[in-house]
């Protein structure tokens, strides 16, 4: 029996995804106490330009980016272990890491968008 890939709608899922990180990045200025306050910036900016540059680099790019900012976050959290919250960002960190992970998968097994094909 063969399994169906699904397909991706590379567009889309960019888009979405940057939506995602430019919320992801108010919360860090939002939270700036106890999440890291220059990540927002970081975030917000990567999420303005998956909403013009949609290319399959994109995926990498949040990847890669979520991956940093959770470790960042469970460091943080571990540095200013005082807190009894660092539990929650803890767990907030580890799912920033899950997410970049699924992210760099999705890259791998998604097709380049025609629009960005050399």
């Amino acid at each position: 029996m063969k399994k169906h890939k699904k397909k991706v709608n590379l567009d889309k899922e960019v888009k979405n995804t940057g939506i995602a990180l430019i919320v992801l990045g108010v919360i860090h200025f939002i939270f700036s106490g106890f999440l890291d306050f220059d990540w927002c910036f970081v975030l917000i900016i990567v999420g303005i330009i998956s909403l013009f540059y949609r290319s399959k680099k994109m995926l990498l790019t949040f990847g890669i980016l979520l991956i940093l900012v959770g470790i960042l976050n469970i460091l943080s959290g571990i540095l200013d272990s005082m807190n009894n919250i660092f539990a929650g960002w803890a767990i907030f960190g580890l799912f920033q890491i899950i997410w970049g992970i699924q992210e760099i998968n999705r890259f791998r097994k998604t097709k380049e968008n025609p629009k960005y094909d050399i």
